[in-house]
């Protein structure tokens, strides 16, 4: 791209208003390594003087990357590079003075990525530049997967669908295409990509999505396994995967984990507590939870303002004073939860009075 511009790049330069577009460029012109990219792909590249001469590399990346950002087909890449000043800008190209690469050019730069498998080597060298600048947390993983949809129409040439491709049954519904298996830290930001057809279970690629150095893996309720929570645990690895729905009467542990989840609700309406049949440790995690609330309130800094303070101190008080009410009426007021919690998936719940009430 020659430095001299054009009237309308002049134009262009000068309106009032950056467009979200144009910023979204400009970023992701400056981060992008583009010395190491280049050097990962110019071995693969073709060289002048063997037949046609090839386009600039650095104008044929850019153009795949913009491919990548805005969905766009080899045609339709074709057409965003003349009608999008922004785009010519970022992929260098200067219409009069630059050749724009046709349709044909796009795809078997596209083809030439493919087929040396470097994709996978960019993205590995984007990771590891994250990994060079701290940018990357390995604390924990976020799993999740992703349908790409393609066309299922037999009206072609060969009169058959890409084989590569199968359909599978979410919900209600059938898609035919290819699934996306992801594996993010707690950020979002991407460390693993696998693909697979769509028919593949999610949990089948759970292990090959982790990296190995996290300590906590989070996920939807279609990568809960029974197996894997215990493996995980074994390991040290907080196992952080929403459960499935079952009927069946819940065990002592969940029962505890289901109680818990009503403790944030204190400060809402007056707690609730699912007591335990045979169990004491509900009493003990209440007594434990508000000695460490009312420890909490007293650290709390000098500078923080006195609404935080009582607002902590009177929390605290109420868990003390609920776990002090169950020790005292746990005889008189436990709840048999055997022969409901059988005839009844949801468990019993006993209303307990704040500590103000009679």
């Amino acid at each position: 791209m020659s430095e001299q511009r054009t009237f309308a790049s002049l134009a262009w330069q000068g309106k009032g208003k950056v467009t979200r577009r144009e910023r979204f460029l400009a970023e992701m012109d400056a981060v992008i390594p583009w010395v190491r990219l280049l050097a990962l792909i110019g071995p693969h590249y073709p060289e002048a003087g063997n037949g046609r001469r090839p386009l600039g590399l650095e104008k044929m990346l850019r153009i795949y990357f913009l491919q990548q950002w805005f969905n766009l087909s080899d045609p339709q890449a074709e057409d965003a590079i003349y009608d999008s000043e922004s785009m010519r800008r970022f992929a260098r190209v200067e219409l009069g003075d630059d050749v724009v690469p046709d349709e044909s050019t796009i795809l078997r730069f596209r083809h030439l990525l493919e087929q040396q498998r470097l994709t996978a080597e960019i993205f590995e060298a984007v990771r590891d530049l994250l990994e060079e600048r701290r940018l990357l947390v390995h604390a924990g993983t976020i799993v999740d997967a992703t349908i790409i949809a393609a066309p299922s129409s037999t009206k072609n040439a060969t009169a058959s669908r890409d084989p590569e491709m199968k359909q599978t049954r979410k919900g209600r519904n059938w898609h035919f295409g290819m699934k996306l298996h992801i594996g993010t830290d707690k950020r979002g930001i991407v460390h693993t990509v696998l693909a697979t057809d769509a028919r593949t279970a999610d949990i089948t690629q759970l292990r090959a999505l982790l990296h190995g150095q996290g300590r906590e893996v989070f996920g939807d309720q279609v990568y809960w396994k029974e197996a894997d929570r215990q493996a995980f645990a074994a390991r040290g690895v907080r196992y952080r995967v929403d459960r499935r729905p079952s009927s069946k009467p819940l065990s002592e542990r969940w029962r505890l984990i289901a109680m818990c989840s009503f403790m944030p609700k204190c400060q809402l309406r007056p707690l609730r507590v699912c007591f335990i049949s045979g169990s004491r440790l509900a009493v003990a995690f209440l007594v434990a939870l508000g000695a460490a609330m009312m420890v909490a309130s007293t650290m709390v800094p000098a500078c923080t303002s006195s609404r935080r303070s009582s607002s902590r101190s009177r929390t605290a008080s109420k868990i003390v004073a609920v776990s002090r009410c169950c020790s005292s009426r746990w005889r008189k007021r436990r709840m048999v939860l055997s022969s409901e919690t059988t005839s009844s998936p949801s468990s019993t719940r006993a209303t307990i009075p704040s500590a103000s009430a009679p």
